[in-house]
């Protein structure tokens, strides 16, 4: 049995692939190349399930379909046009468009748009969509003579910007009530992405996908990866790094570094990557993709205060070399000098005239209205897209039998039968299994993890709620959030990081099934926080599996070493990973070596956003009745705010015990970090509610510019104007939990207070009027304060 290597294009389909991992895989379908084994899986799955009999007629029919139309067809429109196929062409007219109408009415249902964006394909097909473009770009596009690339895109400071909305907001204690200013300013950059580029390029066809929370994928086939970043660094980036400045979105400190101003303000980096190169996995493509966005973000960070990166210069300096090289003599050093200092003064005078630009169309004060002018003006109206919502008839033929333990395509297999029925369809014993496997397609599963995608979340919750149990027992939904999987992504790999959330599912699927409850409604919100609906169950029963998903997570996680964890799970770390190991633990004051930092347990890796007092996976749970009549939608929503005051809290509480650690150790005393901590929880709307959080480690050193304390950044006085960050005190914080620019008018008192000390701002904490409403506290602080929290 042969073996295709990446770069091998050749092979018949009786083959095997070698996944990332290191492990063999079956590739039935003779794929060409070495992609991300998620990818690999649900493009196998795809053309299994629309026709298990002969799925590489099947993709041979796709490559048809995709050159008729000179290159890429959108994955809902290709797999109708693949479904029609699999029809009796023989069969009276009329009931061959009936079941036409009943396809395009299930794969309506199969691709839905992202709610956030409505112009890219959902998360959940995120890995089809990718092997798909994948697939397309490297035998149809190839053939054509065409190029393929793909951008990975980051929105950068989302935190910053959903505590900027609270503030905004005036309710600070709701972790919520700020995203509607994050998603209003993610749907129209991410859009303005897309409409940008399409505008740019009308010959190119461009796909996007929503890869997670905050981030997207476009690809684009008849464009390669230098006129792709041309695009966007000469026509995209100025457009909505004018429309970020304009909404007053690009100044507010971010979450997680309120001492570095170069990460203020909501952003949108990308990378840019070849689908066509035969050198690297599309794994390794993304990737490095990520490197180049962490590249980008510096930039435009550096750039909105006129700056250049403080390596530009050397970097400009390699660019001319490689130039004045490139005919093979040797080149003079003061022509090197000459062309580098020309090119490095041209840059600096642009990115400053820029930020001049900015500055002069941002906002003086910040708030709600100025926000929602900008991002209402008939300037980006076109970035701003109606929702459309799409009718599926078969969404809405109620379930006919016992509702209680019944899963998702068991609910749409019987809407089909009674569609059928309905409509005199008579599907034949051929064409059953067709449809029998769109069914189960239907059923959108999350490739790394094996439980479902929420998309029928909201529905089955109204399903649930229905039913009491014998006893009066109710039915739940419970939120389940790991802590600390961007330590895992950050610190080793995104391999390492599917391992865990892999091991994360396991382990709620067997506390429900131990507890002899159906696992077969288990979620997945995405970043290690999944949403578990029961059956009836006691207040007992509910502790009990809550305990039981902590204490398995300690023993199957935690107290596992990186290294005997991540070798039972097929999962290598490179010499490179290693080094990143090692560098993420001497964060936190452990010297170790490269060989010796695998022998470390789990439970001590470091957060890689806060690692001086976040080690280790933590778990937080709340879980509610449902209620009986309640959309759907809205009980989510209650859901999501529960899980974030509880996460709030629990983190106050690491910090607080942190802190307390410190201040023990400063005195002489040695402390002890609080490990596990349970609790109770109620939410607003009076449902029954129970906390469970396990998890913690100790610190090494104090925390500054963290999530929980925002330190002030630049104060500068004019007349009787004080420009300043502003921050509410937060009571179960220690330091102020979010600031953002405002300026604050001050009386002639004021002004002759602050103007003391030869003229020099002093620091004074005074009431101000801010944006409008009454703040708790501006602090503005001299220069000699900056920066300190």
């Amino acid at each position: 049995m042969n073996t295709i290597l990446v770069n091998d294009h050749s092979a018949p389909k009786e083959t095997t692939i070698v996944d990332r991992r290191g492990g063999a895989r079956p590739n039935p379908l003779g794929f060409p190349r070495n992609g991300d084994i998620h990818s690999r899986q649900a493009l196998i799955k795809y053309f299994t399930a629309i026709n298990p009999q002969n799925p590489q007629g099947v993709y041979e029919a796709a490559q048809e379909i995709w050159t008729k139309n000179n290159g890429w067809v959108e994955p809902d429109i290709l797999t109708r046009e693949l479904m029609y196929r699999q029809l009796d062409p023989h069969q009276p007219h009329e009931q061959l468009q009936k079941k036409r109408a009943l396809i395009d009415q299930v794969v309506a249902a199969s691709f839905p748009k992202d709610l956030l964006t409505n112009n890219f394909h959902s998360r959940e097909n995120t890995a089809l969509v990718t092997g798909l473009a994948d697939l397309c770009a490297n035998t149809v596009v190839k053939k054509l003579g065409k190029a393929a690339c793909v951008v990975e895109a980051d929105y950068g400071n989302m935190g910053g910007t959903n505590n900027l909305g609270r503030m905004l907001s005036g309710n600070w204690d709701d972790p919520t009530s700020g995203f509607t200013l994050t998603d209003g300013a993610a749907q129209i950059v991410g859009n303005m992405a897309l409409i940008e580029l399409r505008e740019a390029h009308p010959e190119v066809q461009f796909t996007a996908v929503r890869s997670g929370g905050d981030e997207f994928r476009i690809f684009g086939f008849g464009i390669d990866c230098e006129q792709m970043r041309a695009t966007l660094n000469d026509v995209v980036r100025p457009k909505m790094e004018l429309f970020l400045a304009k909404a007053g979105l690009g100044e507010h400190p971010h979450s997680k570094a309120a001492d570095d101003p170069n990460r203020n303000g909501f952003a949108l980096a990308w990378g840019v990557g070849d689908l066509q190169d035969t050198l690297r996995s599309s794994y390794q493509i993304f990737k490095d993709a990520d490197e180049e966005i962490k590249f980008i973000k510096k930039v435009i960070g550096y750039a909105r205060h006129g700056n250049l990166i403080p390596e530009y210069e050397e970097i400009v300096r390699a660019n001319v070399h490689a130039e004045l090289s490139a005919g093979g003599q040797t080149p003079d050093p003061d022509e090197i000098t000459r062309m580098t200092q020309e090119r490095y003064t041209r840059a600096q005078q642009e990115v400053t005239a820029f930020a001049e630009k900015l500055q002069n169309v941002r906002p003086q004060v910040i708030d709600e209205e100025a926000v929602q002018r900008v991002m209402n003006s008939s300037e980006y109206a076109k970035y701003r897209p109606a929702m459309e919502q799409v009718e599926v008839p078969l969404a809405h033929i109620p379930y006919v039998g016992d509702e209680r333990a019944v899963t998702a395509d068991k609910v749409l297999e019987q809407r089909i039968n009674t569609f059928c029925q309905d409509n005199d369809i008579e599907i034949a014993d051929s064409e059953r299994a067709t449809f029998k496997l769109l069914v189960d397609n239907y059923r959108a599963i999350n490739p790394v993890t094996g439980v479902d995608l929420p998309r029928d979340l909201p529905s089955r919750l109204e399903l649930h709620a229905r039913y009491t149990g014998p006893n009066g027992e109710k039915p739940r939904i419970m939120s389940v959030e790991f802590g600390n999987t961007a330590g895992f992504n950050d610190n080793i790999s995104y391999g390492a990081a599917d391992a865990v959330l892999r091991t994360q599912a396991n382990i709620i699927k067997q506390a429900l099934l131990d507890n002899d409850i159906s696992a077969n409604d288990v979620y997945d919100l995405g970043g290690g926080k999944f949403n578990v609906l029961t059956t009836p169950i006691t207040e007992d029963q509910l502790k009990t599996i809550q305990n039981q998903i902590a204490e398995e997570t300690q023993k199957q996680i935690n107290s596992q070493t990186i290294e005997s964890f991540f070798e039972d799970k097929r999962v290598p770390i490179t010499d490179q990973e290693r080094i990143k190991l090692v560098q993420a633990f001497q964060k936190v004051g452990v010297d170790v070596t490269p060989e010796e930092v695998t022998k470390q347990r789990i439970s001590k890796l470091p957060h890689s956003k806060r690692p001086l007092y976040e080690q280790g996976v933590n778990v937080n749970m709340v879980s509610n009745e449902l209620q009986k009549g309640v959309n759907g939608y809205d009980q989510m929503e209650e859901m999501k705010k529960d899980i974030e005051r509880t996460i709030e809290k629990d983190r106050a509480e690491k910090l607080e015990a942190y802190n307390k650690q410190q201040q023990e150790k400063n005195n002489g005393q040695q402390g002890r970090g609080t490990q596990e901590n349970v609790g109770g929880g109620s939410p607003e709307n009076g449902a029954a509610s129970t906390r469970v959080s396990i998890g913690g480690g100790d610190g090494r050193s104090v925390l500054q510019g963290s999530a929980e304390r925002v330190g002030i950044t630049s104060t500068q006085t004019i007349g009787p104007t004080v420009s300043a960050y502003v921050g509410q005190q937060n009571p179960a914080r220690d330091g102020l939990t979010s600031a953002t620019p405002a300026t604050v008018n001050l009386d002639q008192e004021q002004q002759d207070a602050l103007l003391a000390n030869d003229g020099q701002p002093q620091s004074i904490i005074q009431q101000g009027v801010v944006h409008g409403k009454v703040q708790k506290s501006a602090i503005l602080r001299s220069s000699a304060d900056r920066g300190k929290s």
